[in-house]
């Protein structure tokens, strides 16, 4: 979205404009989407909708530019996030974790093995370093912004990607690859 485009869109949506909401959403909702399943969160699609219901009724208490929307959004899906994660502990046993909830088919099989073992090596970083890796690489957010979505410094960010990294060199996951987008829809924007 331009600038321009953003205002009107985010004016819009404080007016209850459906298209708007359905900019806005479709705008953020596949990424988070995919940053909700790499984080773990054991209801994936229940924590978006959650996220975009705290959304709308903040909407009129936002202001900022596309990019600090977005920030604003995903410090909303974290608060969810960690709201998610008490309820299921506190509710049942946590499931097995699904690389991705999308139908397999015979030619994305290859594909879909090396997404799942990304997830997993991701899954195995302490929560916070897995945060970071995914929105530096896989979202491609700055380290500034992440800063902000976290609740961090700039070089405290830096560092958690540092250290993840080098886990992730460590436990196999090449140097090659440990710097590149990550696999399948997660880097499509």
């Amino acid at each position: 979205m331009h600038r321009e485009s953003f205002t009107s869109t985010l004016e819009a949506a404080r007016a209850n404009a459906d298209w708007a909401w359905r900019e806005l959403y479709d705008s953020c909702a596949p990424r988070l989407l995919q940053y909700l399943r790499s984080q773990g969160a054991p209801d994936p699609d229940a924590t978006l909708g959650e996220t975009f219901l705290h959304v709308v009724r903040g909407i009129h208490g936002f202001s900022g530019d596309e990019d600090a929307f977005r920030g604003w959004v995903y410090r909303i899906a974290q608060r969810c996030l960690i709201d998610a994660r008490r309820t299921h502990r506190a509710s049942s046993e946590l499931p097995e974790d699904e690389p991705s909830s999308a139908p397999d088919v015979a030619s994305d099989v290859e594909a879909r093995a090396d997404e799942a073992r990304v997830y997993q090596m991701l899954r195995a970083l302490p929560r916070d370093q897995r945060a970071v890796v995914f929105m530096r690489i896989g979202l491609e957010l700055p380290f500034a912004e992440i800063a902000v979505i976290l609740g961090r410094r700039e070089s405290a960010v830096k560092m958690l990607q540092q250290r993840a990294l080098r886990t992730l060199r460590e436990r196999g996951l090449g140097a090659d690859r440990a710097a590149q987008p990550l696999p399948g829809r997660i880097h499509d924007r």
